[in-house]
């Protein structure tokens, strides 16, 4: 993130720490950890992604948790609540296999390869054909294209297509 990060453990728990403004760590009620600290809900994720004031993890099965700062709904539990305290399940019920994020949005690859972005499109970002304001919730983004690798930066996104072809929005 911009000012925290997070890690895992050999057994998969999620450990945080930094600055914790919007919640990004997870669980702790203090505003700055010096040190890691565990994120609530006993969660065992395969990896782990921070951005900005938001994180998010993914356990072996494929479903996607977030947590911290959602103004724009990037965390995609449905709501732009301000931040949400603890990990949240990412609505639908999609298994990824990848995740990544951008500043405020964010995107992941199904274990159909379907690539699918939520959170702040104003700029493009999330592949949807248009500029939109907040989408809280998994938007697909060019159906009937199989992806193989995504990633997000401030106000873009970049995949790679099954045929090897790179595509950018933003």
């Amino acid at each position: 993130g911009v000012y925290h990060s997070c890690g895992l453990t050999a057994a998969g728990a999620a450990l945080c720490f930094g600055i914790n403004n919007n919640q990004q760590l997870g669980g702790s009620t203090n505003g700055l950890e010096m040190l890691p600290v565990p994120v609530s809900g006993n969660l065992v994720f395969t990896r782990v992604a921070a951005r900005w004031a938001s994180s998010c993890g993914l356990t072996a099965g494929g479903v996607a948790y977030c947590w911290g700062y959602n103004p724009a709904g990037n965390l995609g539990v449905g709501s732009t609540a301000f931040a949400v305290t603890a990990p949240t399940p990412v609505v639908g019920d999609h298994r990824f296999r990848t995740l990544v994020m951008g500043t405020v949005h964010t995107c992941a690859i199904d274990t159909d390869d379907a690539l699918w972005c939520w959170g702040w499109g104003g700029d493009g970002e999330l592949g949807v054909g248009q500029q939109q304001g907040n989408v809280p919730v998994p938007t697909r983004v060019k159906p009937g294209t199989r992806f193989k690798a995504v990633a997000a930066g401030n106000s873009h996104t970049c995949a790679i297509d099954s045929d090897g072809l790179v595509w950018c929005t933003g």
